[in-house]
């Protein structure tokens, strides 16, 4: 498995599993989590939304009109020219199941300095590892509950402010318990989960964290020092950014220059995030207001802390996105691929059932290989197959490994890579194990019922058995060139490993990426490239 593939524009080396990785035979199913594709996909990102930005900043006049020179056309240059869009990076859901310990601590010693959970939880693991160093920044994005400020303030986690309330109890825990607590204020552009939505509460979120703030610089405290709020950023969520045709996405980046014109009369945050994973390749990250003193405050200057535009990349960082069309025009890098074991293989006669309920029968002699995954470790259940009842059990024959891969892609129907060739899936999902069917070869000698023997040559037949019915089941050490041990591809970014990509196993799934990835339990090892 592995060699030199071309994904997007980009060529890379796809190391794929090793044998070292299964020495052990303590882990029978493993995630590769390839950490310098988070790299090569930062940069893609970061270089996609700077572009997008400077060519936005210069698209806008004063008066909000498109196309046309205005007066500050001088700053608006200097800005498009010298503003870069930097990654938040997002490693909420352990990472979207890659793992956030380590893909924190590398993406931090690769120079990241911004990162965002879900969780308080998600946060305290991050410090507690020492995943992260001690000056970076962690978002906690769930609205904190009063009871847990003080977390916030131990270990160092912004809070993202949503709603008056959540305002008025930061600023009230911080005066009260000497609480040093940093803060983003989150409002709805559109999205209807979190954030305040109205322009007058917003400015009043505002105007209240400014109050604590102030009171903190009379103290003497500097941004790290003393108790009191310090004020950090601003940000809003984007619901359809995958989705270029939405007139939604299109308002919503309107909406948010306005707001942000409204509090830019009040507060200049330092750092301004609006664009999610789609966002930031589809969209310019900051709905710029174009008042010469709004762009002059992004150009550096001695005295002044700088201000920085981030994006907020999450699934986009691990190289997939929810639309595997707007996907296609980005030469971003899958980060994972899942692999797991062929624990035992066997020969059945025709009409022999497979897995719970009996639901799959087998219409011919075949080869059947059990594989050590199962809903347990996230293969979902719902990737079952059982027999249709005008199977004829020969569809397969003659037919090439790609063709049989477009059809099983058309019917919905899952498959696996096993050294090279794919299999489809047979009968119900186990909580540990899947079958698939491995064909015969054409010259196999093995015969059928009772009266049938393991002869030597495609099939060795290790043990005969004779059921009651007279099935005939011969547990053999290897078929069709599928053996005990072979590591199998459940989903992968390399075509050598006839399996589907993350994409491909999603629509099986019904499901998008995010969810597959982030389902995979912790009996999955992760094993770590580069």
């Amino acid at each position: 498995m592995g060699g030199e593939k071309q994904v997007g524009r980009v060529a890379y080396k796809s190391e794929g599993v090793n044998e070292e990785d299964f020495a052990s035979g303590l882990h029978m199913s493993v995630g590769v989590v390839h950490l310098p594709h988070l790299l090569h996909n930062k940069g893609v990102l970061e270089e996609t939304s700077t572009a997008a930005m400077a060519k936005s900043l210069l698209a806008f006049r004063d008066d909000g009109r498109e196309g046309e020179a205005d007066s500050n056309e001088e700053v608006r240059n200097k800005v498009a020219a010298s503003l870069k869009a930097e990654l938040l990076a997002v490693v909420k859901a352990d990472a979207y199941g890659h793992g956030a310990v380590r893909v924190s601590s590398f993406l931090s010693t690769s120079g990241v300095t911004d990162f965002a959970v879900a969780q308080v939880k998600e946060g305290i693991e991050l410090r507690r590892e020492k995943a992260v160093r001690v000056t970076d920044s962690i978002l906690v994005f769930a609205p904190p509950v009063p009871s847990s400020l003080p977390l916030y303030h131990t270990y160092s986690l912004s809070a993202a402010v949503s709603s008056l309330f959540h305002a008025k109890a930061i600023v009230e825990a911080a005066e009260r318990d000497h609480l040093l607590l940093r803060c983003h204020v989150c409002f709805d552009g559109g999205m209807g989960r979190v954030g305040a939505r109205s322009i007058s509460e917003i400015v009043a979120i505002v105007q209240e964290l400014k109050s604590s703030e102030n009171k903190r610089k009379k103290r003497g405290g500097q941004d790290g020092e003393g108790w009191g709020v310090v004020m950090e950023g601003v940000f809003s969520h984007y619901p359809s950014a995958d989705d270029p045709s939405c007139p939604q996405t299109h308002e919503q980046w309107r909406r948010n220059r306005r707001v942000l014109e409204e509090i830019e009369k009040v507060y200049s945050f330092p750092l301004l995030h609006f664009s999610n994973s789609a966002g930031s390749l589809l969209l310019s990250p900051l709905p710029f207001p174009t008042s010469t003193s709004f762009l002059s405050s992004f150009l550096p200057s001695a005295g002044t802390q700088q201000r920085r535009v981030l994006i907020r990349s999450g699934i986009s960082l691990y190289g997939t996105l929810g639309s595997e069309e707007v996907a296609v025009n980005f030469p971003l890098l899958p980060c994972m691929q899942l692999f797991s074991t062929v624990t035992f293989v066997k020969v059945v006669n025709k009409g022999t059932k497979v897995s719970y309920g009996g639901t799959w029968v087998a219409k011919r002699r075949t080869g059947i290989a059990t594989i050590a995954v199962g809903y347990a470790d996230g293969y979902r259940r719902m990737l079952s197959y059982s027999s249709p009842s005008a199977d004829s059990g020969g569809e397969d024959e003659g037919d090439s490994d790609d063709e049989r891969r477009q059809r099983w892609k058309r019917e919905g129907r899952a498959y696996v890579g096993i050294n090279g060739h794919s299999y489809a899936v047979v009968g119900r999902v186990c909580m540990d194990a899947i079958m698939v069917e491995i064909p015969l070869p054409a010259d196999s000698s093995v015969s059928g019922g009772a009266e049938g023997s393991a002869a030597d040559g495609a099939v060795e037949a290790e043990r005969w058995e004779e059921d009651a019915a007279g099935e005939g089941i011969y547990t053999c050490g290897e078929i069709g060139g599928v053996k005990v041990g072979d590591r199998v591809a459940l989903f992968s970014h390399d075509p050598a490993d006839a399996c589907p990509t993350l994409f491909d196993f999603a629509q099986l799934c019904q499901t998008i990426t995010y969810e597959v990835t982030c389902a995979l339990t912790n009996r999955v090892e992760r094993v770590y490239r580069g």
